[in-house]
């Protein structure tokens, strides 16, 4: 099984503590305790979304370039892990905006990189107003099952140096908020017991660094009790997006920022804005404003079934089917292992979708049997 997940590295020079991501969560249990199998059915349904992954095989894109007078940065193209590098990324591109002296800004785009750009900025006393075609629920963002694992990012034969450390320093400053909002009341983030699962052997380690996975080891246990060959479990975060993306929104309003529903066709439009800096966090929408035609839709599709408090865990299997993974929410599971590789249709597939749902009804029978 090829991981999801390829880069790790140093953090002294960028005064990162590595060691606060080895301190796992509390109050879990451990992973050979029982699993409550998924009630996997049609009638439990209550909805199914698609959502387009920006993915870059050289990676994801924070740089600054003129604007006529303005100064324009670049925050996008994070593929399937735009949750998951989200503040790590806004750190890099307020960083991007370099010596350059500002008060106010705009932030184009309303998805989570919109966002946490625009808090960020807030945060540090600059005015911010955020333009977006479209804002939640009706970003990619929204769609997000938000597992926080690097995931559909960039191809490493593509990557650069620079990109690759780029990359680095976004997971592990992006982990360390994330790990910090664990619990938090409203926000949504919480620990759950995961299992990486296949039917053939693991390849590649995790090299963003194994500190961030706490517990992570192999476990023939979990393997016989999902029925494949193959079977790693860790403690890992996940973000309940229909409680993390209003969250956000209402934070950015506490801290003054204005959102104004706007649609740009060109940059030159973007030049007429009255703010000296301008942040691009248009995600897919950069290929058309920006011609970055590097930028390939990975098309994702989620089923949303009605919640079951008493799963405390989540699963991604690399089988012979195809992808399937399973995330719990607050209020409902998420049901995916969609990759459309260049697709743009936004319609429901819905032999795909069956595939998914007999797919994971077969996991959760195996763990009944378990009982």
């Amino acid at each position: 099984m090829e991981r999801r997940v390829f880069l790790g590295g140093a953090f002294a020079a960028a005064g990162i503590d590595r060691s606060k991501a080895a301190m796992g969560p509390t109050g879990l249990q451990d992973f050979d305790a029982p699993l409550a199998p998924v009630k996997v059915a049609t009638e439990r349904e209550i909805a199914s979304r698609v959502g387009f992954r920006p993915f870059r095989a050289e990676g994801f894109v924070v740089r600054s370039e003129a604007l006529g007078h303005k100064l324009l940065v670049h925050n996008y193209g994070h593929g399937g892990a735009g949750v998951t590098l989200s503040w790590g990324s806004a750190r890099l591109a307020l960083s991007a905006a370099g010596s350059k002296n500002f008060d106010s800004a705009a932030v184009i785009g309303a998805g989570i990189i919109g966002l946490t750009t625009a808090i960020s900025l807030a945060r540090a006393g600059v005015a911010v107003t955020i333009y977006a075609e479209a804002s939640s629920p009706e970003t990619t963002s929204d769609v997000a099952a938000a597992l926080w694992q690097p995931s559909t990012i960039f191809r490493t034969e593509s990557m650069g140096a620079a990109a690759m450390e780029q990359f680095r320093f976004a997971a592990r400053v992006s982990h360390d908020a994330f790990r910090d909002e664990a619990g938090r009341p409203g926000r949504g983030v919480r620990w759950i017991r995961m299992f990486d699962l296949s039917e053939t052997p693991f390849g590649s380690e995790r090299p963003e660094g194994a500190d961030l996975y706490p517990g992570s080891r192999p476990s023939p246990g979990a393997a016989r009790r999902f029925g494949v060959a193959h079977a790693e479990c860790y403690y890992a975060l996940v973000i309940d997006m229909s409680v993390y993306l209003p969250a956000l929104i209402a934070e950015f309003a506490r801290l003054g920022g204005r959102l104004i529903a706007r649609r740009f066709d060109s940059p030159a439009e973007l030049g007429r804005l009255d703010d000296a800096v301008v942040f691009n966090c248009t995600g897919m929408g950069s290929r058309t404003l920006f011609a970055d035609r590097l930028l390939t839709p990975v098309r994702g599709q989620i089923t949303w079934l009605k919640g079951q408090p008493e799963v405390d865990y989540g699963y991604v299997f690399d089988g012979p089917q195809g992808l399937l993974y399973m995330f719990p929410r607050e209020n409902s599971i998420a049901l995916g292992g969609s990759m459309g590789w260049g697709e743009t249709s936004p319609t429901i597939d819905e032999n795909d979708k069956r595939r998914m749902i007999e797919g994971h009804a077969r996991i959760s029978a195996r763990l009944s049997r378990q009982l």
